[in-house]
């Protein structure tokens, strides 16, 4: 399944030309917050590296708030939940705040031009050590946050 990682930035390739956002899901277990990205095709290629205040939406540049001590950035170039008709392909939350160990909000930023660029906010200032997976089966780009131990 892969290992984490405690560094950034982290990228992936594509699979398709343009992947249309289907779902987004964040979760949390023992040991473990996610955020899945469902496609109803293929994965587009994206970037998760560090994200710095001011956190400015795309392409308007008006400030976004982001909940957590720290953020990073995805962008997903090729990436976009409006299809060609202009209809959207996900039309759920695009600001979904939690309270999982790690895992404090996902906000899209914006979602131009085909590339969708979200904030992920986190708990904590130390970096965070995380892995990234892909699916085919359903086409999906998931990525896990390592949780601290708890006491029982």
């Amino acid at each position: 399944m892969g290992e984490f990682v405690c560094s950034l930035p982290i990228n992936g390739a594509a699979t398709v030309g343009l992947a249309h956002i289907a779902n987004v899901q964040t979760t949390s277990d023992v040991g473990l917050d996610e955020i899945a990205f469902s496609f109803s095709e293929g994965t587009p290629e994206f970037t998760i590296q560090a994200a710095t205040p001011p956190y400015l939406a795309d392409p308007s540049g008006l400030p976004i708030e982001v909940q957590g001590e720290t953020a990073l950035q995805l962008t997903l170039n090729g990436g976009t939940r409006v299809s060609e008709d202009g209809s959207l392909t996900y039309d759920g939350s695009t600001n979904i705040r939690v309270e999982f160990p790690v895992l404090r909000q996902l906000v899209e930023a914006g979602d131009f031009e085909a590339v969708s660029t979200w904030f992920i906010g986190l708990s904590s200032t130390a970096d965070p050590c995380l892995r990234v997976r892909l699916s085919a089966e359903p086409n999906a780009l998931i990525i896990e946050f390592q949780t601290p131990p708890t006491d029982y």
